[in-house]
């Protein structure tokens, strides 16, 4: 069994090399084209067993859009200056965090006319993502810390070489540090903009 600390620059280095193996369903690129006429520099990578994520430009911007095999649009995060943000989000924020910086926001879409805003904001040297409601009621809907979030299915786990004994120790959504089975290797990322996942895979 071989231990190995996974590193950030290496897993974002290694990126690119598993979207490009990632095969999409006809109806999820269909979807795709249809609601994305003009996006371009497209790269698709898996956000689970069901769903896919296409991270492109629209515009010159940087934009990711979740499908499911079906096609089924699941919902469009895109970058968006801190001055686009809802004076009732940034009021919201103004208050809950007095005298800190907003470093970055982002705007989610989703089925519905549904609308999430996201900024990111540094508190003690730490970065959080704050999720608020355009009209920020409630005031905040989740507040997290950024880390290096990699995910790993249960699903993927039965398909890898290792003893069934190991899967179970395995979590079936989050890990920060594992131990990888001989004959696997960790590649790839496959995540939001600029959120990391991970995948084992067979070397």
């Amino acid at each position: 069994m071989k231990k190995i600390i996974i590193v950030l620059a290496a897993v974002i280095v290694a990126g690119g090399s598993i979207r490009g193996q990632v095969k999409v369903t006809e109806a999820a690129k269909k979807a795709f084209a249809e609601k994305f006429p003009n996006a371009t520099d497209v790269k698709w990578g898996k956000e689970n067993a069901k769903e896919y994520e296409a991270e492109f430009k629209l515009n010159g911007q940087p934009v990711s859009a979740n499908f499911k095999l079906d096609g089924s649009w699941v919902e469009t995060e895109s970058s968006i200056p801190v001055s686009d943000l809802p004076v009732a989000v940034s009021n919201a924020l103004k208050t809950k965090y007095p005298g800190l910086p907003i470093l970055k926001a982002e705007k989610t879409e989703k089925p519905g006319g549904k609308i999430i805003y996201e900024a990111v904001i540094k508190i003690h040297g730490k970065k959080k993502e704050i999720e608020l409601n355009p009209d920020a009621h409630p005031p905040i809907i989740r507040a997290r810390p950024i880390s290096l979030r990699k995910s790993f299915h249960a699903a993927e786990a039965a398909s890898l070489p290792y003893p069934t004994e190991r899967k179970a120790n395995y979590p079936t959504r989050i890990i920060h540090l594992c131990s990888v089975p001989a004959g696997c290797c960790i590649i790839g990322t496959a995540g939001h903009i600029d959120h990391g996942k991970t995948s084992l895979v067979k070397a």
